[in-house]
């Protein structure tokens, strides 16, 4: 059994797709699997990251498009790894990103995910954005942390920024196929409600936001399906027994929510432009 399951998703990736996998294979920490779940991709992606024969990987293909939530869940169900860590198509990890989440994971056996310092780039690798949260390595109480982060905002960042304990998230589930934009968030802070979280103060994975990416599309005039998003995501956290939500924390969440999705809408908008 690996230490680390690195689980891509993949779907039509083909044009940053070797880029990211070079990125995993290039790790310093070396005992991971890399588990590649294709969902049905109409462009090369399958046959790049079949063209590895690295023995660490592991390519599957789905029989039928199961959509971005339903392709998370198929990876993780492939994973056999303590630790998991989810990492995008077009994404790239930095040398020492699992060695340092690795490191931290095992330190504090309390803690049920950590995330880190990050960066977004370009299509041209350009960084565009660093985001530093925090102004050193630290953990905090997880549930304190989850009612911070509905309040607010994703504090955690994306699937390729954080490390999971899969023993808690046997107990936590699946991600929530309700969810189109905020599955990741949604279950990060179901994982919170279940054990602490970590922060490593260093730049361990770069998010692309270009043309073609996911997050990218979500905000190209797409305000119903962002609004009924977040409704999902509401209803599920609020119906999670490990806490309770109060109509001032839902509005603190709403508030926020709108003003940070019109920020976003008009980042992404300059992106593609």
């Amino acid at each position: 059994m690996p230490a680390i399951s690195v689980c891509m998703p993949t779907y039509n990736g083909a044009a940053y797709l070797k880029e990211a996998i070079d990125s995993v294979l290039s790790q310093s920490f070396t005992d991971f699997e890399l588990i590649i779940t294709d969902d049905c991709s109409k462009d090369e992606t399958l046959s790049i990251a079949q063209s590895y024969s690295d023995s660490r990987i592991r390519v599957y293909r789905n029989e039928t498009n199961k959509g971005l939530v339903g392709n998370w869940n198929e990876s993780l169900g492939k994973a056999e790894g303590r630790y998991i860590q989810f990492f995008f198509q077009d994404d790239i990890m930095a040398h020492n990103g699992l060695e340092r989440k690795f490191e931290l994971m095992e330190e504090d056996k309390s803690l049920a995910l950590c995330f880190s310092a990050s960066c977004i780039v370009d299509s041209k690798d350009v960084v565009t954005m660093h985001r530093r949260p925090y102004r050193k390595t630290q953990t905090f109480d997880g549930k304190d942390f989850a009612l911070k982060s509905f309040r607010s905002h994703n504090l955690y960042g994306e699937p390729s920024n954080v490390m999971l304990r899969r023993a808690v998230m046997k107990e936590v589930g699946l991600f929530n196929p309700a969810l189109s934009y905020t599955p990741d968030w949604e279950y990060w802070i179901r994982m919170s409600l279940h054990g602490n979280v970590g922060y490593v103060d260093e730049e361990l994975s770069s998010f692309r936001v270009a043309n073609t990416s996911t997050t990218s599309k979500l905000f190209a005039g797409k305000d119903g399906v962002l609004a009924q998003d977040d409704r999902n995501f509401i209803d599920s956290l609020r119906s999670q027994p490990e806490w309770t939500l109060t109509d001032k924390d839902v509005g603190a969440h709403i508030r926020s929510n709108k003003i940070r999705n019109f920020a976003k809408r008009i980042y992404f908008a300059t992106r593609r432009s």
